[in-house]
C-alpha cells in the first residue's frame, strides 16, 4: 500500500493532511512505546515535513527522524533529517558509504500540549533545489519514493517507525521504506 502524498501549488497546513503513525517498535525503549508521526507534502517539488511525538519532557537525546530516497534506481541512497526538542537539526545524505554528506540543516521546534497529553516536534522544507541536485529531479505529481519515519534515543539501540525495518538495522536506515507517491491535492 503506497502512502498518498498531498501536492499543492501552495504550503498545507500540516493539520489539514493525515498523519503516519510510528507503530513499529523494534527493542525496549527506557521510555516505553512514544506515540509518534510524521505528515508531508510535495509543493512546487519540495516536501514539506512535519514530525510529532507526545514526550512531556523529551531528554536530549531523543529525536524524530525521517528518511527518503527520491530515485528508485539508487536504493542505497537516501536522505536523513532529524531533530531533537532542544534545535538540533540534522540532513545528511547516504550514498552506499558509512560516510555520510553532512548537509545545512534547519527547521521549526514546536510543543503544547492537547487531549493526548504534551507533546512536540518539528516541521522542515526539503526543497526541491536540494532534492534536484542530489536526485536528479524534484518530486511531482505521480512521483513515488521510498520512506521512512523513526522515533528514537541516540543513547539506545530501540527505536519506532512507520514501517517494519529488518531486524539488525538501526536508525538511520534505508531498508524497510514505505512507499509514498504524490497525488493531486
Amino acid at each position: 500500500m503506497s502512502i498518498l502524498v498531498s501536492h499543492s501549488q501552495t504550503p498545507l497546513l500540516p493539520d489539514t493532511l493525515p498523519a503516519v503513525k510510528m507503530t513499529e517498535f523494534f527493542g525496549s525503549a527506557k521510555s516505553g512505546p512514544v506515540y509518534s508521526y510524521l505528515k508531508l507534502h510535495e509543493c512546487n517539488g519540495s516536501i514539506h515535513l512535519c514530525l510529532m511525538a507526545f514526550e512531556e519532557t523529551p531528554a536530549p537525546q531523543s529525536r524524530l527522524g525521517a528518511a527518503f530516497c527520491f530515485d528508485n534506481t539508487q536504493p542505497g541512497k537516501f536522505i536523513f533529517f532529524s531533530a531533537n526538542a532542544m534545535e538540533n537539526f540534522s540532513l545528511l545524505l547516504y550514498n552506499n558509504t558509512a560516510n555520510p554528506l553532512a548537509l545545512p540543516a534547519s527547521g521549526s521546534i514546536f510543543s503544547g500540549r492537547d487531549e493526548q497529553g504534551f507533546y512536540w516536534g518539528v516541521e522542515t522544507i526539503l526543497s526541491a533545489d536540494l532534492l534536484a541536485q542530489h536526485f536528479g529531479s524534484a518530486p511531482k505529481v505521480k512521483s513515488v519514493f521510498g520512506g521512512n519515519a523513526f522515533k528514537y534515543n541516540t543513547t539506545e539501540a530501540a527505536f519506532g517507525s512507520a514501517f517494519a525495518v529488518p531486524l539488525g538495522n538501526t536508525v538511520p536506515t534505508c531498508k524497510g521504506f514505505g512507499t509514498f507517491t504524490v497525488v493531486p491535492y
